[in-house]
């Protein structure tokens, strides 16, 4: 333990490894915002591409050529508002918790 306690001291009076520490510290928060950025892009693709898709497919069901298949389209076209809901929930989810991690980073980053 004391052996412990003499390393200790001996990091924190040696201001090139907190340094080092307090640059590990920054780089992790870094890489979480690049995290949490790639993942608002993700969403942001994924939705309005799903909106899309599903915009043409009702547009599918109107055609004169396709009558005899629109009700099979019907009975389908709850599955994308669905998708757009759940996918929509996933990523605000998943925002949510990478902010708190990039929060409780900047925490440790100010402590060191």
């Amino acid at each position: 333990m004391s052996g412990d306690k003499a390393h200790d001291k001996h990091i924190f009076q040696d201001k090139d490894k907190l340094l080092d520490v307090w640059k590990d510290e920054r780089g992790s928060r870094d890489n979480g915002v690049g995290l949490m950025w790639e993942n608002m892009r993700f969403y942001s693709v994924l939705i309005p591409s799903i909106i899309t898709v599903y915009t043409l497919f009702l547009g599918l069901i109107n055609q004169p050529l396709l009558t005899g298949y629109a009700s099979g389209f019907l009975k389908v076209s709850w599955a994308f508002p669905s998708a757009i809901i759940v996918v929509s929930a996933f990523g605000i989810i998943d925002l949510y918790c990478r902010w708190n991690r990039i929060l409780e980073e900047i925490a440790h980053l100010r402590k060191a």
